[in-house]
């Protein structure tokens, strides 16, 4: 499981602020993609809809309804300067700057797995079980 790394300060930055509610859930579920597939930040143009689909919402806005795109709010980000327009897609802008490239992620997850092996094999048959240490818990007999 990846961590995606969020200021505590995002709901209330200018940018966000700027693009709304559907433009924070859009970045938000953009940030977390790129989190989940270790993409440092790259998010290619035919996941954006399947992030976060806004297609066939209505807003209105001094009496005129209008039907919310997708692409459209992904292109507000980009007007922002919250996404970077790249070829093939989007970079979440400053998605560096919080979160921890993919190399760094899977050397860590490397070394986990690693440490945890190790230790398994060094703790292997006590008792049976893992952890030597476990003893059976008495349990009180009521009459």
């Amino acid at each position: 499981m990846s961590w995606a790394k969020l200021d505590d300060q995002y709901p209330d930055h200018p940018k966000i602020v700027k693009v709304g509610p559907l433009g924070m859930a859009l970045h938000t579920a953009a940030t977390c993609y790129c989190a989940r597939y270790l993409t440092d930040g790259f998010v290619p143009a035919e996941m954006i809809n399947r992030l976060i689909s806004f297609d066939g919402i209505s807003t209105t806005c001094n009496g005129v309804t209008s039907q919310v795109v997708t692409t459209d709010v992904a292109n507000e980000l980009v007007k922002v300067g919250l996404f970077d327009e790249v070829d093939g897609g989007y970079l979440v802008h400053d998605y560096g700057k919080y979160n921890p490239p993919a190399k760094q992620v899977k050397e860590k997850r490397e070394e986990t797995k690693r440490r945890v092996s190790e230790w398994r094999e060094k703790n292997r048959g006590k008792n049976g079980k893992f952890g030597g240490n476990i003893r059976p818990v008495p349990v009180p007999v009521l009459n």
